[in-house]
C-alpha cells in the first residue's frame, strides 16, 4: 500500500458529506471544523452545499458522488475529510470510475459509514486510508477528550515518521505481525460480495461498532466466519463497541467464547471509533498485535 504524503503548513484540504445530511441544529459544526483545519494553517475547500438534503441523506447519490470525485481527483486538494457518517457512502461507489480513481492517492479520513469509502479506495486505488474521525461532529468538536483525538489525528496529518503502541485488553492471548484493515463492523459485513469486500488473508482486522446487541455482533461474526473472512486471519484487535454490551453485559463472554477455537490473537478496547476518545488509524500498514503484553504497535514498514 502506498502511504500518501503528508501535509504541510499552507495545503489545501476538502470537507465534504458522502453520507447523511448535517441537520440544521448541527450546521455550525461545519464552521468549527472548518476552523479548526484553519488552525493548523490548512486551506480548506468545503462542499458547495450543506443544506442539500434526499431522504436522510446529504443530497442525491449523484450529487455526493460528483462533490467526492472532484474533490479527490483535484490534485491541489491533499487531503479530504467527512462532515459525518450515518449512511449513504456505499450508494454511490458504483457510479465512480475506477480508473480514475486509480490514478489519484491523498489522505482520506473517516469512519462509520465512511468504512465502505475506505475499503472501496484501499482495492482501487492500493493506499493507505485512515480510520478517524468525521470532523463536523461531537466527537471532533465538543467531546471531554477532543484534544487527544485532535493530536491523534494532527500527529498522521504532518508526520511522516509516526508509530505509536496503544494499549489494549487481552480476549485471546498470542503475537501476530500483519497489514491492518477493517473498520465499522456492521459496513465490513457490507461489503460481502462486493467488488471492494474486505481482503482479510493474512491480516490483522480492526472491528468496531455502536448500539448494537450482542447477538447482532454475533450474527455479523458469523457472517464473516461463514464467509472465510477468519479462516487465515492473522489477528484481531475490537474497538471500545461503544453501547454493545447488551442488558446482561455479556459481550465480552460472547467474544470470548466465539473466538476459543481460533488460532490467533484476540484484542478488546482500542479506542477509536465511536467512543470519547478517538485514536487514528493507518489502515494498510504493517502492526504487531501482542495481546500477552497488551498493545498494537504500529511499525515501520520500509
Amino acid at each position: 500500500m502506498m502511504v500518501p504524503q503528508q501535509l504541510k503548513a499552507g495545503d489545501s484540504v476538502g470537507l465534504i458529506a458522502p453520507s447523511s445530511h448535517q441537520t440544521k441544529d448541527k450546521q455550525h459544526l461545519i464552521k468549527e471544523a472548518v476552523t479548526v483545519l484553519e488552525n493548523w494553517e490548512l486551506e480548506v475547500h468545503v462542499q458547495p452545499s450543506y443544506e442539500n438534503r434526499h431522504f436522510y441523506l446529504a443530497g442525491t447519490d449523484q450529487y455526493r458522488q460528483r462533490q467526492f470525485e472532484q474533490f479527490y481527483t483535484n490534485p491541489q486538494i491533499k487531503a479530504l475529510f467527512m462532515t459525518r457518517g450515518g449512511y449513504g457512502a456505499s450508494r454511490w461507489l458504483s457510479f465512480l470510475n475506477r480508473d480514475v480513481i486509480a490514478k489519484h492517492q491523498k489522505i482520506v479520513v473517516g469512519l462509520s459509514d465512511v468504512t465502505s469509502l475506505l475499503l472501496y479506495l484501499q482495492k482501487v486505488s492500493k493506499m493507505v486510508v485512515y480510520h478517524g474521525p468525521n470532523l463536523a461532529g461531537i466527537q471532533f468538536l465538543e467531546s471531554s477528550e477532543k484534544e487527544r483525538t485532535r493530536q491523534s489525528l494532527q500527529e498522521y496529518l504532518f508526520q511522516a515518521d509516526h508509530y505509536p503502541t496503544h494499549s489494549v485488553e487481552t480476549l485471546q492471548a498470542g503475537t501476530a505481525t500483519g497489514i491492518l484493515t477493517g473498520g465499522c463492523l456492521s459496513l465490513v459485513v457490507a461489503s460481502l460480495g462486493t467488488f471492494y469486500e474486505i481482503e482479510t488473508d493474512k491480516k490483522i482486522l480492526f472491528l468496531e461498532d455502536v448500539q448494537e446487541e450482542p447477538y447482532r455482533i454475533d450474527r455479523m461474526l458469523t457472517h464473516l466466519r461463514n464467509a472465510g473472512k477468519l479462516e487465515r486471519l492473522k489477528g484481531l484487535v475490537f474497538g471500545e463497541m461503544v453501547g454493545c454490551h447488551g442488558k446482561e453485559g455479556i459481550l465480552w463472554e460472547m467474544l470470548a467464547d466465539f473466538f476459543q477455537n481460533d488460532p490467533f490473537p484476540v484484542a478488546f478496547g482500542l479506542p477509536s471509533g465511536h467512543g470519547t476518545y478517538s485514536v487514528t488509524l493507518p489502515l494498510g500498514t504493517l502492526v504487531e498485535l501482542d495481546t500477552t503484553q497488551g498493545t498494537l504497535a504500529f511499525l515501520p514498514t520500509r
